[in-house]
Order: C-alpha cells, then structure tokens, then sequence
C-alpha cells in the first residue's frame, strides 16, 4: 500500500459521517444509516442499516450487538495496522513482519 492510498483511507477512517464515533471507530459506516447495504443472504434479499447501538433486527445466531456501535477488537486491530504500517513507511521491515 501506497503513502497516498494510506492517507486516503485514514481520511475514511477519521470522519465523523463514515467510521469515527466519540467511542472509537464504528464497525459500520454511517453512511449506511441513510443508504443501506443491499445484498442476497440465502436467496432473500437484505438490507443491512447502521444502526447505533443495540440492532432493531435479531441475526440468525446472534442478538445483532455486533453492528456497533464500536468494537473493541476492530479497534486493536486498526491501531496495530498503523503502528506497522507506520514501520514499513519508516523501512524497518521488523515492524511489518512481527
């Protein structure tokens, strides 16, 4: 990945309208709460919302808190991404293997 592209999706990540929440990045956008994800899911087609906090919809499995509107471990992850990614752009191919 690129310096450029980088930026791009930290700009992405860092808006308050797609992931950037006061509790930490969601793990949907925004975007979704007023243009949903339309998709097919076992021959129906679905709609999937943002919603924050606890879903209005249950999930197959699950009691639908997954949607946000934070996620810790997506959080460790993202932070993580940029610590090595901030070693490549530092050439210290150490951080990038670990």
């Amino acid at each position: 990945m690129s310096s450029e592209r980088f930026w791009d999706l930290m700009r992405k990540v860092l808006d308050p309208e797609e992931f950037l929440s006061s509790f930490g990045i969601r793990s949907l956008s925004r975007y979704h709460e007023k243009h949903p994800l339309e998709f097919e899911l076992k021959g129906e087609n679905t709609k999937l919302y943002y919603e924050p906090g606890e879903g209005c919809t249950l999930i197959e499995g699950s009691n639908s808190n997954w949607r946000g509107p934070i996620r810790a471990p997506l959080n460790l992850l993202l932070i993580d991404a940029i610590h090595r990614f901030g070693g490549y752009l530092r050439g210290d191919c150490l951080e990038m293997e670990g």
